[in-house]
């Protein structure tokens, strides 16, 4: 009898622990509307990003559209729409461009996927990798540690426009959000935009 119920305790302890450790699998997502006719689903605990930390973590010319991250700032997604020249049938030169492009950014990368895919009816370059950026070009003299990254990124041609959807988080962290960027690429939909 003793026996059956440290068991039982034991399973009930060690079921709580797992629990904890998969609470991202666990998250109850959302869906959400974002303007230029985009729904997609986020997790519950994911929350736009300031616009002083946007600024800050995205340096570009042209402003994403939207960034989330999740509560502990370990995790980020954005959406990015530029005006563009691509046909949609081009979207298998786009990817391998994009590719070789994030080659020439990083000291080194890992892909995992590169493909083409259908989400809701819409079709996408996925780029799935890490990646490592060493600081060798600093000019201050000072180096810092090398930054590794698990990205998953998914590129589409729709309207006239590119648009890019982008999910990052530091690369120990990978087993974690892995799903969650996955869940978050394949609930994206996209309607043209009325007007």
């Amino acid at each position: 009898m003793k026996y059956s119920t440290f068991f039982l305790y034991t399973v009930c302890v060690v079921l709580a622990a797992l629990l904890c450790s998969f609470s991202g699998i666990l998250e109850k997502f959302v869906k959400i509307e974002i303007g230029s006719g985009i729904s997609l689903k986020l997790p519950e605990s994911f929350q736009p990003m300031p616009e002083d930390e946007m600024a800050r973590k995205y340096i570009s010319t042209r402003k994403p559209v939207a960034v989330f991250m999740s509560a502990d700032r370990q995790a980020d997604f954005g959406i990015n729409i530029s005006i563009t020249q691509w046909d949609p049938l081009d979207l298998p030169i786009m990817k391998d461009f994009y590719k070789a492009t994030i080659m020439e950014l990083h000291s080194d990368v890992d892909f995992i996927r590169e493909e083409i895919v259908s989400v809701n009816g819409k079709d996408f370059a996925v780029l799935e990798f890490t990646s490592l950026v060493k600081d060798e070009d600093n000019t201050l003299g000072t180096t810092k540690p090398p930054v590794q990254k698990y990205n998953y990124i998914q590129y589409t041609i729709f309207d006239k426009k590119t648009f890019v959807y982008n999910f990052n988080c530091p690369a120990h962290q990978q087993a974690r959000f892995r799903d969650t960027a996955r869940e978050i690429m394949n609930s994206i939909e996209m309607k043209k935009a009325k007007g």
